[in-house]
């Protein structure tokens, strides 16, 4: 206990420093401005539904799969040859024209209001993508490609399409779909019931390309680079810039950013032999994301991605050395860190999905680890191919039945999860 003052103090020393109270009066800015940074979309100069509506823009996201076509956010930039800038929700008939993240496009289209909530307590899609700056959707049976995107996210999309590819050849639909989230945050495709159990056992997370994947592309490419004969600085240069190539592979979410400018932060201070640590990483990168994009402040992903990031930065700095040495302290430290993560996301989860799950903290000591090797195994997937590529998908199968199994059984213990009220503030 006499290391408790020092640890206390260390704690309290993070709130002092210079750039957590600039990010503190920052968000408190975005905040009592909240109300115009959240305004909706302008509406189209024309009432809706409009048939033929000739519109061009940049493609914003990775399309994902839907009936009968794609679907993809678009950053209009004229409809009828007139400048007008607003978001689109693209439904797109076939392979839309091969249009994809950062390629900017000209489509003729039918423009109609999102629909709202089907029933009270319902995902009001309107509303959601209001708040995401969409202010129509549009259907289009006719998309060209005016100007692709740039050579680095051209490589970027190959090699997210190459690896999908492989996990499709190499696995069962349901294996498939859940190694795409685990490696590269390609949810949408997995099974409705299987994102039911992911949530139900606490373990939604593990389907978001998050801090745990861009870390994992670190550690890996800093090691081998290492073992190859570069100095640290130019591991770490490789370490950074392979990240980054993987960080637009995967589209750039919030939760990546985040983890990926603080492994910047941290890895260039430790480069530099300067003190870095994880608190001051974590509220760099929280500003390097709201400075150009303040709307971030009130985006689900971004709170949940910083609040888990905090509860285990700040968490584990307090509790982390006082736990036994050998394996009873490697054990409670996965429990310690499935506590802290979820402890943060408990309130968000109530107001976003009205729903917690009363079993993560035991299944995340299970899942947490498993998922590294799913990504492992996945990596390997992408990058091989041969007799080589035959076995590792044998192999890949036959974890992730253990892995998929393991997310069932949690998920169907009793009282794995309860439906919650919003809370008050």
């Amino acid at each position: 206990m006499a290391g408790a003052p020092a640890l206390s103090a260390m704690h309290l020393s993070y709130y002092r420093r210079p750039l957590f109270l600039l990010l503190l009066a920052y968000s408190a800015g975005i905040f009592a401005f909240r109300d115009r940074l959240l305004r909706p979309p302008a509406d189209l100069p024309f009432a809706l539904p409009r048939a033929g509506a000739l519109v061009e823009g940049r493609v914003t996201e990775y399309p994902v799969a839907v009936p009968g076509g794609l679907r993809f956010s678009l950053e209009t930039s004229s409809v009828y040859g007139r400048p007008i800038e607003t978001g689109l929700m693209v439904y797109a008939s076939g392979e839309a024209g091969g249009a994809s993240y950062g390629d900017t496009v000209s489509l003729l289209a039918d423009l109609e209001v999102p629909p709202g909530a089907s029933a009270p307590g319902s995902l009001d899609w309107r509303d959601y993508l209001a708040r995401r700056g969409i202010a129509a959707q549009a259907r289009a049976a006719d998309l060209e490609v005016i100007k692709p995107a740039g050579p680095l996210l051209l490589l970027a999309r190959r090699f997210r399409s190459s690896a999908l590819a492989s996990f499709r050849a190499g696995l069962e639909p349901g294996a498939a779909a859940v190694f795409g989230g685990v490696v590269l945050g390609e949810k949408k495709s997995v099974p409705a019931e299987l994102k039911t159990a992911f949530q139900d056992s606490g373990a939604m997370h593990l389907l978001v390309a998050s801090g745990s994947n861009v870390g994992f592309v670190v550690a890996v490419v800093y090691f081998l680079a290492s073992r190859l004969g570069l100095r640290r600085r130019y591991a770490g240069l490789a370490a950074l810039g392979l990240a980054g190539f993987y960080v637009l592979a995967a589209g750039l979410d919030a939760p990546l950013v985040r983890a990926y400018l603080m492994f910047a932060a941290g890895l260039t201070a430790w480069l530099l032999r300067r003190e870095s640590g994880a608190f001051h990483a974590l509220t760099a990168a929280a500003l390097l994301i709201l400075l150009p994009a303040p709307r971030y402040l009130f985006d689900a992903g971004f709170q949940m991605s910083f609040l888990a990031a905090y509860g285990l930065t700040v968490g584990l700095a307090l509790w982390g050395r006082r736990l036994p040495a050998g394996l009873t302290g490697k054990v409670m430290g996965l429990l310690l860190v499935s506590f802290f993560a979820q402890l943060c996301l408990y309130p968000l989860l109530a107001v976003y999905f009205h729903k917690i799950s009363l079993v993560s903290l035991l299944s995340n000591m299970v899942l947490v680890p498993a998922s590294g090797l799913a990504m492992a195994l996945g990596f390997l997937l992408a990058l091989t191919g041969g007799p080589l590529f035959g076995a590792l998908a044998w192999a890949a199968g036959l974890f992730m039945r253990f892995f998929i199994g393991a997310v069932k059984f949690f998920a169907g213990l009793p009282f794995a999860s309860v439906s919650v009220p919003e809370p008050s503030p």
